[in-house]
């Protein structure tokens, strides 16, 4: 299991370690190493979508995506 959520103890600890580095390294634009663990490539792959949507310029603060989820004939 990737997911640092599903864990306890120091193992969670040192896998939310590796998905931060992971997503900051992705977010950063950085080539994935080629020996990483699967918390690391979770958050490496959180980090790439997270900076294609900064590149195509998604603002998760806009507005716009409160309007899609109302409609005007309500």
């Amino acid at each position: 299991m990737a997911c640092p959520e599903g864990m306890s103890g120091i193992t969670k600890v040192q896998a939310l370690k590796a998905w931060d580095d992971g997503y900051r390294h992705g977010r950063g634009g950085r080539e994935e190493p080629a020996d990483t663990n699967a918390s690391y490539t979770l958050g490496y792959l959180n980090g790439v979508v997270a900076l294609e949507e900064v590149e195509n310029g998604f603002d998760p603060n806009s507005d716009v995506w409160d309007a899609l989820d109302s409609h005007p004939w309500e």
